[in-house]
């Protein structure tokens, strides 16, 4: 992962490189418009304060913009914007390879320990249900016990 963090600032440099190429198409412009807004937006589909899943989705998000973009251009002006930033096709490819596999195995991982979590939260609300209802039984056994004594 250490590698792809130290490419972000040439993927910033290749983002601003590809908007200003005049042959992009619109749909291209705004694959890497709407990569740039989503990251910075405050509302996302993970939100930031969640460690590391709340960035990664944004560095994701970018990269598959970035990805998309570079691959439907064609061959020269692909060639030329990765070697002005100083990247590779391969680096690409496996930078994007390498985030899509970490989040995958990131939210994997928070959906297991969020359903054990759940499933213990579950057996802990159970058990102090039946204790709070033998506590009730043994109030009301309590009470019954004291007003027939009272009679």
């Amino acid at each position: 992962m250490g590698p792809v963090l130290l490419r972000l600032p040439r993927y910033g440099k290749l983002l601003v490189s590809l908007s200003q190429e005049p042959t992009l198409t619109l749909t291209q412009r705004l694959t890497l418009a709407g990569a740039v807004v989503y990251t910075f937006s405050p509302v996302d589909l993970i939100p930031g304060v969640i460690p590391l899943l709340g960035q990664l989705d944004d560095l994701v998000l970018l990269l598959i913009a970035i990805r998309r973009t570079v691959y439907r251009c064609p061959g020269e002006v692909r060639r030329r914007h990765l070697k002005k930033v100083g990247l590779t096709l391969e680096e690409v490819e496996g930078d994007y390879r390498l985030l899509v596999s970490t989040a995958r195995v990131l939210i994997t991982g928070v959906t297991r320990l969020a359903t054990e979590m759940g499933a213990l939260r579950a057996r802990e609300l159970r058990r102090l249900g039946k204790t709070i209802g033998q506590g009730s039984l043994l109030g009301l056994g309590m009470m019954r016990q004291a007003m027939a004594g009272s009679r």
